[in-house]
């Protein structure tokens, strides 16, 4: 018997993304008290259309699995992908998890603002390192634009003095 189960196969991308989406947007429903996690589940699972294929454990299991997130988001200092492990930019599922439980107090705990005083660099947080890096190469690309821009305009004023 073929059971179609994000649990027991990955699925596809495109429906596991989906029913991050789904989950996150149906947060409110996961309160907490008793019972409620499992009807939630039945709710996100009917709108996947997985009804009667999948159980709400089994799709409780899945989340658990891609909360992988969190370590991916501020892996331990020192980790390397020598092993091919997934990384926040390898893995397909990192932006809709981040998009649907980044901004969690358990994973973006609130701060105090900081005293005047320069600021910090993070310590192994991938995402601000993806982030400061580009902001870099923007720099560089601009410089070198500009640099493009006074050779350009060297060249145009050569050429018209001749």
């Amino acid at each position: 018997m073929h059971v179609h189960c994000l649990y027991i196969h990955a699925g596809s991308t495109e429906e596991t993304k989906l029913f991050i989406r789904l989950r996150a947007e149906n947060e409110h429903l996961f309160t907490g008290k008793r019972n409620a996690s499992k009807q939630a589940w039945e709710t996100v699972i009917k709108e996947i259309n997985l009804e009667g294929k999948i159980t709400g454990q089994q799709a409780a299991k899945k989340w658990e699995n891609l909360k992988k997130y969190k370590e991916l988001k501020c892996p331990p200092t020192g980790t390397g992908t020598e092993s091919g492990e997934a990384t926040a930019a390898s893995w397909p599922f990192f932006i809709p998890m981040d998009e649907a439980i980044g901004g969690r107090p358990s994973i973006a705990p609130p701060t105090s603002p900081p005293a005047v005083r320069k600021e910090r660099k993070s310590k192994g947080c991938v995402l601000d390192f993806l982030v400061a890096k580009a902001a870099r190469e923007e720099e560089r690309e601009k410089a070198a634009a500009k640099r493009s821009e006074r050779f350009l305009s060297f060249f145009e004023k050569l050429v018209n003095k001749m």
